[in-house]
């Protein structure tokens, strides 16, 4: 049986943030959600993340809020606020998500949402809407497995005068062990403009291990993401802390 103490849980996944260099770029905070909708629950959650790259050009850490609310068993919604860290601590971008979970796991283990998510920014950056197509496929009672298709429209011009639409995945493995524990792996890609596909050598893919640990509502989180491409940042690490209400 397998078996590991909360204060090593901890250790372990404050140790993935705290023992990464502070030269940070093209971060990510993102995950690989999933589509499930609970009725009458809501949580909370406070994000970190930092990526290190070889050039370390315009290091920056990150930083988000989350505060999400199921309204029904179909129908969830989030507000983001994130801060990043430009020689201080600054205000970067809000978004407000909608997940909608049209189709529930059943005796065919598939579960599906759509989630459309509008975000504006700091500054003269774009803003932009995005749609997530998610799902999740239950393996067996402690496996499961998650894909989500993501196209990202910017609706003001980019600094190039212009409104790409962007495409992009996600997909995770994961295995609920005892204790709480949880592990797995997660991928993440951005294949560049959806009428324009960057080179394979142009595109940012990252993989890599996750760990979680949760009880009485209160869950820690910790990701290790490699950049698989020499577009893509060399090392990324993500820590959260949540609580389900």
């Amino acid at each position: 049986m397998f078996c590991m103490s909360r204060a090593t849980v901890l250790a372990s996944l404050l140790s993935m943030t705290l023992l990464c260099p502070a030269d940070f770029v093209k971060a990510n905070n993102g995950g690989v959600h999933g589509p499930n909708v609970n009725a009458d629950t809501h949580s909370a959650e406070f994000r970190m993340n930092t990526t290190n790259s070889d050039d370390n050009t315009d290091g920056r850490e990150q930083y988000r809020v989350h505060y999400q609310r199921a309204f029904n068993d179909r129908l969830q919604v989030r507000m983001v606020l994130q801060y990043r860290d430009f020689g201080s601590v600054e205000y970067d971008n809000v978004k407000a998500e909608f997940l909608y979970n049209y189709k529930k796991a059943s005796s065919d283990n598939y579960a599906a949402a759509v989630r459309i998510d509008a975000r504006t920014r700091r500054g003269q950056r774009p803003e932009d809407i995005a749609i997530h197509w998610t799902h999740q496929y239950n393996i067996d009672k402690s496996l499961f497995v998650r894909g989500i298709a993501i196209l990202d429209k910017n609706i003001t011009e980019n600094g190039a005068g212009e409104k790409p639409t962007t495409i992009a995945s996600r997909f995770s493995i994961t295995k609920r062990l005892n204790n709480g524990l949880m592990i797995g792996a997660e991928m993440y890609n951005n294949y560049g403009e959806l009428n324009d596909i960057s080179d394979s050598n142009e595109q940012r893919h990252q993989l890599g291990p996750t760990i979680m640990y949760s009880q009485d509502g209160w869950y820690i989180y910790g990701r290790y993401l490699s950049g698989l491409t020499s577009a893509t940042s060399d090392h990324n690490v993500s820590l959260r802390i949540g609580k389900r209400f």
